[in-house]
């Protein structure tokens, strides 16, 4: 075995099946997880979690260390990862940096909602705002959720601006490993002006250069979107920035939402939304006060007999 060992839960579940696991790993002194918020909660992380216990039985006394920059929980977190009851006291130490970290989100919002497009919901209406937002800066990290969304986006960006067209890069899973290198060098040498990416440049990544963060869409979580943030301004002292950009707005009901999640995370229940032209919504009723054609009690359309099931004899 290697004296350092970089896997997954996955490949460390494979190699802890075989036959002569426990000689293997019976001199391992030291088990590092690395961006432990990203498994916690998840079913890798329960898969990691058999593993480290599996670890454990045959080396008592293993030291276990977890990393992460985007934790709020991080007693319950630490007591998950070495092993410790739910709710009872970690048996570990935390370690945590003295520096504060400066988060800004910023929202990019059209001057004029317009109605569902038929098709096509990538964000790129606000093509323009975006290319005068990278203008400011000097390197930005431009995050999409599809591989597709992402070449769609550098498509749109290189023929908006044709000077930057030695500026601009692609990344994501599926472009050969070796161009994928020779980008994330560039981006630390600070000769990219904007790389449209995916999840691939996540996790694992140092670009000084980077001084802003664009994210075209909903990041899925509070948690990948501190991460995300976190790709500007990576280096001591320095502050984080993060432009969202909406990839679908319509009028009114999503106006209201954030307000309602707001009600929901200080902890009251939220209100029911208000319907036009009624006082208010019965509870349990799933249109909201109003009645959907062919419903029963609704003037809008005939009711639909049940179909039977014809009898055989």
């Amino acid at each position: 075995m290697p004296e350092a060992l970089i896997t997954t839960p996955e490949s460390l579940s494979l190699l802890l099946s075989y036959k002569h696991a426990a000689q293997r790993f019976q001199h391992l002194d030291a088990v590092i997880v690395d961006e432990w918020h990203e498994l916690l909660g998840s079913k890798r992380g329960v898969q990691l979690e058999l593993c480290l216990a599996w670890l454990r039985a045959r080396r008592p006394g293993l030291p276990v260390w977890g990393l992460s920059a985007t934790l709020g929980n991080l007693d319950q977190a630490m007591a998950v990862l070495l092993g410790g009851e739910q709710g009872g006291e970690p048996s570990g130490e935390r370690i945590a940096g003295d520096s504060p970290k400066t988060l800004t989100v910023r929202g990019l919002c059209p001057d004029q909602v317009d109605r569902f497009p038929w098709a096509g919901h990538l964000g790129l209406a606000q093509l323009q705002p975006v290319i005068d937002y990278l203008e400011e800066g000097r390197t930005a990290l431009l995050f999409t959720n599809t591989r597709a969304q992402a070449e769609l986006w550098f498509e749109a960006l290189a023929k908006a601006r044709l000077d930057w067209i030695t500026e601009i890069g692609l990344h994501h899973g599926s472009i050969d490993r070796r161009l994928r290198q020779k980008l994330e060098q560039g981006l630390r040498d600070g000769a990219f002006r904007c790389v449209v990416c995916t999840s691939s440049l996540d996790l694992g990544v140092d670009f000084s250069p980077v001084d802003r963060v664009v994210q075209v869409g909903s990041p899925k979580g509070v948690a990948r979107l501190m991460q995300r943030a976190g790709r500007s301004g990576h280096r001591p002292g320095a502050d984080s920035e993060i432009l969202c950009v909406p990839s679908l707005l319509r009028a009114g009901g999503d106006r209201r939402r954030p307000a309602r999640l707001g009600r929901r995370a200080g902890g009251g229940a939220p209100a029911p939304d208000p319907v036009p032209g009624r006082a208010g919504a019965a509870p349990g009723d799933p249109g909201g006060g109003r009645r959907l054609p062919g419903a029963p009690g609704a003037g809008g359309g005939p009711r639909h007999p049940r179909l039977r099931r014809p009898h055989r004899h």
